[in-house]
């Protein structure tokens, strides 16, 4: 083990490893790093980026031709954050509430709700909606709008060319 010391005895909490200008290359960890307590909801365990595939489904029927696309993720112990971008999209054939698939982490439980979705000709929205947010299951991204004092709703399918969905989010895995 290598120790924390002042030259003549243990020392706890008072010795930084490395300074502004003397400073350590790479750290390479078997397990976690513990950071601001030593209890394990203090341990960063995991932390990854890459890339996912989503594609548009429907809850009735899918698209004609598969629409995908690239998008990217970063997870950070059990929090995942997600973007993407469908541009100018053909969703003919489509029916039924809007879906994206192929996410890279299954969220756990599978009932969040948290993100910004921008949508263009892809989605039906009723008139008067205040929101549209993704809907995290454990098997795909729903989204759904609310109105002043009405339920939510799920977004159907407007089915066609020219659709458009940009859209950020961030849910829990186990």
């Amino acid at each position: 083990a290598v120790l924390p010391t002042n030259a003549t005895a243990l020392s706890d909490n008072a010795i930084d490893l490395g300074v502004g200008s003397y400073r350590y290359k790479d750290l390479y960890l078997s397990g976690g790093a513990f950071i601001g307590g030593t209890g394990s909801a203090n341990q960063l365990d995991d932390y990854e980026e890459g890339t996912w595939t989503g594609t548009v489904t429907g809850s009735g029927s899918n698209p004609s031709s598969s629409v995908t696309t690239t998008g990217n993720y970063i997870k950070i112990g059990k929090l995942v954050y997600i973007t993407y971008a469908f541009a100018n999209v053909n969703t003919s054939g489509a029916s039924g509430e809007i879906r994206i698939t192929g996410l890279p982490f299954t969220p756990s439980p599978g009932n969040q709700n948290t993100g910004n979705v921008t949508m263009h000709t892809l989605g039906t929205i009723t008139s008067g909606a205040a929101n549209v947010t993704p809907f995290f299951t454990s098997a795909y991204i729903a989204f759904y709008i609310t109105k002043s004092q009405v339920a939510w709703s799920v977004v159907q399918h407007n089915a066609g060319s020219g659709g458009y969905l940009y859209s950020t989010g961030s849910y829990l895995t186990t």
